[in-house]
């Protein structure tokens, strides 16, 4: 799974427990390398441990703080920076991990 370096950093200290994704592909259960970009050294694996779809207008602060935002208008600002749109009636996908691997630091 590819995420920014930022919220990389807050996986592995362990302040990012959860992403919330337009796609539904992953699967509870599997292990997803953690990367920067394709193609990148992986630097973490994560084990999915649960997954439900939920609007994206919808979401609270506590679907999100796991996300590693400390408010609605952050992660509103991410999304719109990483997926250009915000639709308030798109359906997302929160998937719970945790980290079963890690090669680096939290720097």
């Amino acid at each position: 799974m590819l995420f920014r370096r930022h919220l990389i950093k807050k996986i592995l200290r362990g302040e990012k427990t959860r992403t919330i994704r337009p796609t539904g592909k992953y699967k509870v259960g599997r292990v997803y390398a953690v990367q920067e970009r394709p193609g990148a050294k992986k630097v973490a694996e994560i084990l999915i441990t649960g997954k439900r779809a939920k609007k994206l207008g919808m979401l609270t602060p506590e679907d999100i703080e796991p996300d590693g935002y400390n408010s609605l208008e952050s992660f509103k600002r991410e999304w719109l920076s990483m997926y250009g749109r915000w639709d308030p009636e798109q359906q997302v996908w929160l998937y719970d991990f945790k980290v079963v691997r890690s090669w680096a630091t939290a720097t």
